[in-house]
């Protein structure tokens, strides 16, 4: 049976950016490097090599979780609390507030070193907000899939579940 569910996302990186490309590339650069007369390899600025990484997590936190947490509370929490269950949706809550506060400082670097205008201290700054925002929101989707999701399915009945998918898919 597929998942439908609207709190499961299939994000993949961009066509050509796969690890063995990379390793080509690399293997490439390597013996271009030790042909002589070739030029010094120089050290690529962290912006130019993840470009793509920094656009894709600078999405997921401007739209996709964004999106998602709106969406959970608006039409779900609330669902919750009328049903009894207002701790667990006061949890996830106050964790939407702590996810919020890491992913905004790290949205302005992502920002930043997209314009290549980092300076070499604020990469270490990124790199730990990225860690701690990764961490937290894969803590953060353990709860909803552990129990939000179980919640959901005893709370919501077909029409409703189908409803709400449909009107988060639609934006």
């Amino acid at each position: 049976m597929e998942n439908t569910s609207p709190w499961i996302s299939s994000a993949r990186p961009p066509a050509g950016s796969t690890r063995s490309t990379s390793r080509r590339y690399n293997c490439l650069r390597a013996s271009n490097a030790s042909s002589p007369g070739a030029p010094a390899p120089t050290r690529r600025r962290p912006a130019i090599r993840t470009g793509w990484r920094s656009r894709a997590l600078l999405s997921a936190i401007e739209v996709e979780v964004a999106r998602h947490f709106e969406f959970e509370e608006r039409d779900l929490f609330p669902r919750l609390e009328e049903a009894g269950d207002g701790d667990l949706a006061a949890l996830l809550d106050e964790e939407h507030v702590t996810i919020r506060a890491v992913a905004q400082p790290l949205a302005e670097l992502l920002r930043q070193a997209l314009a290549e205008k980092l300076e070499p201290q604020q990469w270490q700054e990124m790199k730990t907000l990225a860690l701690e925002f990764s961490e937290r929101l894969g803590s953060h989707a353990q709860k909803e899939d552990g129990a939000l999701l179980p919640l959901l399915d005893n709370l919501l009945d077909e029409d409703t579940d189908r409803e709400l998918f449909g009107a988060y898919a639609a934006g």
